[in-house]
């Protein structure tokens, strides 16, 4: 996943060329939550002592460990094996087409 930094000065640069276009508006979620939304749709019980410990509809950045989770699970590369969370729907692009087209963008 793209770093927070990245998603935040995208973000920005979306809304300066968007705010040309009459009628159209920009409506975003927030880097952190994208980061968050990574952490719990990619990770699986290891997790689970970091989401134990947030108050109930937060997840702070502050909760002891969760720097480290987060990135052990959300900004790490994935194999080309892994199967993600998405998978179960048939998005009409087979696995390894998709794939091929990742390593060509970013190889």
């Amino acid at each position: 996943m793209t770093p927070e930094g990245d998603l935040k000065s995208g973000e920005v640069g979306v809304r300066a060329v968007v705010r040309a276009v009459p009628n159209v508006r920009v409506s975003a979620s927030t880097p952190w939550d994208a980061v968050v939304q990574g952490y719990l749709g990619l990770s699986d019980r290891r997790v689970s002592a970091s989401l134990r410990t947030a108050r109930p509809g937060k997840l702070l950045r502050s909760t002891p460990g969760l720097a480290g989770a987060l990135s052990s699970v959300v900004f790490r590369e994935k194999g080309g094996g892994e199967f993600f969370p998405w998978e179960v729907i048939d998005g009409g692009l087979r696995r390894s087409a998709l794939r091929a087209r990742y390593e060509a963008f970013f190889g």
